[in-house]
Formats: structure tokens, C-alpha cells, sequence
């Protein structure tokens, strides 16, 4: 189980470098990857049994819920570009024609 844990944290700082470098699409399908590996090691888990994985977990999740903060708000960026790219581009296109 640590494992598991090991290996998303890594899938973490990956997902993040990702972000960082502007791949989102790349990013996004870690990211559902990383989502389901969550919950399976999650679902697996006895509260009462384990506590040190459970907190382990916990932590995997904030740094998780973190990171994808950081995708949603550079995918609101790089959407708000292109609506400015678009606007210009119809307003050239208008300004041409005349």
C-alpha cells in the first residue's frame, strides 16, 4: 500500500510539472489516472485499522486537490487567450474588409 502511495506522489510532482510546462491535455488524463488510483488505495483502506495510511492518504489527497487547482486555473487562462485571439482575429478580418 505504501507503494501505491509512493507511486501517486510521483504521478503528483509529475502532474505538476506538467501544469507548470502548459501540457494540460497531457496533465488532464494524469490526472483522471492519479483520481482512480486515489480512490482504489481509498476504498481499501480500514479507518480503524491503519491510521498512519490513512493520514498518508489524506495528505496525497490535499496535494492533490492543490494541483488540480493549479490545472483548472491555467485551463481558464489558456481559454481566456484564445477568446481574446478570436475576438482580434474577427476584428481584423472586419477591419479588411472594409
Amino acid at each position: 500500500m505504501q507503494d501505491n502511495l509512493a507511486k501517486i506522489t510521483h504521478d503528483l510532482t509529475l502532474l505538476d510539472s506538467l501544469c507548470n510546462k502548459g501540457e494540460l491535455e497531457e496533465a488532464t488524463e494524469l490526472f483522471l489516472k492519479i483520481d482512480s488510483d486515489i480512490k482504489k488505495i481509498a476504498n481499501s483502506v480500514d479507518p480503524g485499522v491503519d491510521e498512519e495510511l490513512r493520514l498518508a492518504l489524506f495528505d496525497v489527497y490535499n496535494q492533490f486537490t492543490l494541483t488540480l487547482q493549479k490545472l483548472h486555473a491555467l485551463k481558464k487562462d489558456v481559454g481566456n487567450k484564445l477568446r481574446e485571439y478570436i475576438s482580434s482575429k474577427k476584428k481584423l478580418k472586419a477591419y479588411n474588409d472594409i
